[in-house]
């Protein structure tokens, strides 16, 4: 007989085949994952629990002065499900002592023999919690053995919405490859046919995603600037189309009506 499978059992088995075949070539038997409370890295830490079993997995959540309760709760819930190892550490006294670092420090300009000292942006200083995320990383994925996990998606990884030095570090970017509905519908997956319980909370699915680093970017205030009912299927019809739509084309398909049956998207979803 003829066996079929639907398009996300399909995502899931070969996820699953590639990711275990790849951490067997290079000797990783224990990942260490950032968990945030969001979708992502839910996701992705279901999926090595599910390939590593619990014992091989370490989360860590590392909330900084923006991080909500909600989204710290979610964390410590998503691990509890889980049954893997879990640890908290907060990385505010590190950021504000780096961005004391950087802004008191004086650089001596030998050419003009002057000194001056630098001023941090808001975006850098949203930076500087990524990145130092990604110092407890190494060094506990160090510690604990193995390696760490990217947590991006493909929309984020398409246009660059991470951190340079970041968020795009790590062993193995195992959702990197999937738009942001495919990685919802893979946690729904892994809840209901691969786990048969909801190990990956059913309020981390209905929060709205934000990277929580500063205090007009929070849960429930700003988010991830992009809506991925729209943005997911814009951005693949930049790059998985075989004829690759420009943004010309995106805007003569908006001005002719035809935008969203063109590109995929849900009908009213563009308005």
């Amino acid at each position: 007989a003829h066996d079929t499978c639907s398009e996300i059992t399909e995502i899931y088995r070969a996820i699953r085949y590639g990711v275990k075949r790849f951490l067997q070539q290079i000797g990783i038997s224990k990942m260490t994952i950032g968990v945030s409370g969001g979708i992502d890295s839910a996701v992705t830490a279901a999926f090595y629990v599910d390939i590593l079993g619990p014992d091989n997995v370490l989360l860590v959540n590392m909330p900084s002065m923006y991080n909500s309760p909600l989204t710290k709760n979610l964390a410590l819930m998503l691990a509890e499900s889980l049954k893997c190892n879990y640890c908290v550490m907060p990385i505010q006294e590190s950021v504000d002592h780096t961005n004391a670092q950087l802004t008191q420090t004086p650089i001596h300009n030998y050419y003009s023999n002057t000194t001056f000292s630098l001023e941090l942006s808001s975006l850098a200083r949203e930076n500087i919690q990524a990145r130092d995320r990604t110092r407890l990383l190494a060094a506990l994925a160090s510690s604990f053995g193995g390696g760490f996990s990217c947590n991006s998606n493909k929309a984020e990884i398409t246009i660059g919405y991470a951190t340079f030095y970041g968020d795009l570090t790590g062993v193995l970017a195992m959702i990197g490859d999937l738009w942001k509905n495919q990685v919802y519908e893979l946690g729904h997956y892994l809840n209901d046919k691969i786990f048969n319980l909801d190990v990956i909370p059913e309020e981390i699915f209905k929060i709205s995603p934000s990277a929580e680093l500063s205090a007009e970017q929070t849960v429930g205030v700003g988010g991830d600037p992009m809506i991925y009912e729209y943005h997911d299927f814009l951005f693949r019809a930049f790059v998985e189309r075989w004829d690759k739509a420009s943004p010309s084309d995106i805007l003569l398909w908006y001005m002719e009506g035809t935008l969203e049956e063109t590109i995929g998207c849900q009908k009213g979803t563009v308005k």
